[in-house]
């Protein structure tokens, strides 16, 4: 069928983005108990800040490779299975750290919002409501997203729409290293093993090190050791995963 006419359209990116509006939400509010003290407050108050869809929010798709069977029109429904939909703006692990970071580049609530809620309801349900362009609301069908695809999907979104692709890859590789502590469809290391992502942040800090432990010297110095870290670390960090994914993850919620 053909594309529906939108507001706003995205068609020169990586995929293809069309939406009317900006999803309405409505942030939860945070209550503290007379109980708790002041340390606990304080950390309840640096958690991401949660909020709710205020209605059903549609946008469309097109051109995904990865999942073609998510182009088309989506609903990122308010309430699943009578119980309002939960979202925080990104499954990125240390969220506040990481947009302070970066100035507020990488706020869940910045430039990443749209992409972001998409996200969120992927990694909470592991799959997305699909309809074809044009057809009616009653047609949607449950689509399958992975881990892995949920995070490229992430990242070709933010491309697309913000026309970022610095702020597109670091966000991918945020989400994918944080894969041994966000859940994903309530599972701890839910999804493929991200040995890329993983294998990266390894070898920066293994750079880093060098340079903390060793002085501020020439990089040209340290290239032998650099080396080698990309010869012994891969297979350590290979043994380290299967080591680590060999002991039962603990579904349930905290």
């Amino acid at each position: 069928m053909e594309k529906p006419k939108r507001i706003e359209s995205y068609d020169k990116g990586e995929i293809y983005v069309a939406l009317d509006d900006l999803p309405l939400i409505k942030l939860r509010t945070v209550r503290f108990r007379s109980n708790k003290t002041t340390s606990q407050r304080l950390r309840i108050a640096m958690r991401k800040r949660e909020f709710t869809l205020v209605d059903d929010w549609e946008m469309d798709l097109g051109e995904v490779r990865d999942n073609p069977e998510i182009n088309g029109t989506i609903t990122i429904t308010r309430v699943v299975d009578g119980n309002e939909v939960i979202f925080d703006g990104a499954s990125v692990p240390l969220a506040r750290t990481i947009s302070w970071l970066t100035q507020g580049i990488l706020s869940p609530l910045g430039v990443m919002f749209i992409a972001s809620v998409v996200h969120d309801f992927i990694y909470k349900f592991g799959y997305l409501e699909v309809r074809e362009f044009g057809a009616d609301k009653s047609t949607n069908k449950k689509v399958p997203v992975e881990r892995h695809q949920a995070d490229r999907l992430f990242r070709d979104m933010i491309w697309t729409v913000n026309k970022t692709r610095t702020v597109g890859a670091v966000a991918w590789l945020a989400v994918r290293l944080g894969w041994p502590v966000v859940r994903f469809t309530g599972k701890r290391r839910g999804g493929d093993v991200p040995f890329f992502a993983l294998s990266f942040a390894l070898g920066l800090l293994t750079v880093l090190a060098m340079f903390l432990f060793d002085g501020i010297q020439p990089v040209w110095a340290n290239f032998g050791w650099f080396f080698a870290g990309l010869l012994f670390f891969p297979p350590l960090l290979w043994l380290v995963i299967h080591i680590f994914a060999a002991f039962p993850a603990k579904n349930s919620e905290e």
